[in-house]
């Protein structure tokens, strides 16, 4: 691409962006003290702003060597160096670079850089206290995980050490069941003479007689 077209379609574009930028700040309310904040174009930030002024001052050089070539002369044909179409096509271009240096005049102001300073100020300000609020939401979250779990592991101590002691208990009613058993056990086991062995003992040696 020439020279030529390609710094037409640069102005043609800064032109456009321009008049969109314009477009979308007109629209704007004033900007709210506290949250919500309006939606805002994407070309409305400082970035694009401060993007968009650069690329207009670049284009001043281009631009002022197009003026020059308009009054210069060919050296061997002494004949303006630009011919009638080409002649009418810069002089056009310088027009629409004008008008683009008055439009961004009108629209990169002062109040249009301070709205969107102040803009993207409380943007940022409102997603870092949401931020922190979603930290803080996130502690008190993970907090009260760890009491639950603290209060999980305590209720499992006690409740082994309950198990336990049921346990002991359990073990000594088995105990004291089983040396009850036995006793009676050995109660029954005691010696006692039959009555027909004392029958016998009674014919052999006769009635006992008490002195």
């Amino acid at each position: 691409m020439s020279e030529f077209k390609q710094t037409m379609s640069e102005v043609t574009l800064l032109t456009r962006t321009l008049e969109s930028i314009k477009s979308a700040f007109a629209s704007l309310p004033p900007l709210p003290p506290s949250p919500p904040y309006p939606p805002i174009s994407p070309l409305l930030t400082t970035a694009a702003l401060n993007d968009l002024q650069f690329n207009i001052q670049h284009l001043y050089p281009t631009l002022a060597r197009f003026r020059t070539r308009l009054t210069e002369l060919d050296p061997v044909t002494n004949l303006p160096r630009y011919g009638e179409n080409m002649t009418a096509k810069v002089t056009g271009l310088l027009s629409d670079h004008d008008a683009l240096v008055a439009l961004s005049s009108d629209v990169l102001t002062a109040p249009v850089f301070e709205y969107v300073a102040q803009y993207e100020s409380k943007v940022k300000a409102e997603g870092e206290r949401m931020e922190r609020g979603e930290e803080e939401e996130r502690e008190g979250e993970e907090e009260r995980r760890a009491k639950e779990e603290e209060e999980e592991e305590l209720r499992a101590v006690k409740e082994k050490a309950a198990a336990a002691r049921r346990a002991v208990v359990e073990r000594d009613e088995a105990i004291g069941e089983r040396a009850a058993r036995r006793c009676e056990d050995a109660r029954r086991e005691v010696i006692i003479i039959p009555l027909s062995h004392m029958c016998s003992f009674t014919r052999v040696f006769g009635p006992c007689v008490h002195v």
